[in-house]
């Protein structure tokens, strides 16, 4: 069985973060789609469209510090590791 590399487990998290903002980039598309084409009025729906759109932004405000803070925490982790080994051999 091979191991896998960092290079390659990298790409992969990478695979999945554009997997994630496409996800969601179609989804803003459509609920903008859907709220222009219902039968609303003009002023219910860009009501409902801008509140949308700000509850999507907080939310994808607070994945990005959560990613970012599980980021930094896997480079701490990894430079921990390396300097234990380096001071071991």
């Amino acid at each position: 069985m091979r191991k896998e590399g960092f290079m390659e487990s990298n790409y992969r998290s990478v695979d999945v973060i554009g997997a994630t903002a496409a996800f969601f980039v179609g989804a803003a598309a459509g609920a903008v789609a859907g709220m222009l084409l219902a039968p609303a009025s003009g002023r219910e729906s860009r009501e409902a469209l801008r509140d949308w759109l700000k509850d999507k932004r907080e939310e994808s405000r607070e994945a990005v510090i959560s990613r970012k803070e599980r980021v930094e925490a896997a480079i701490a982790a990894g430079r921990e590791a390396y300097e234990r080994k380096r001071s071991e051999g």
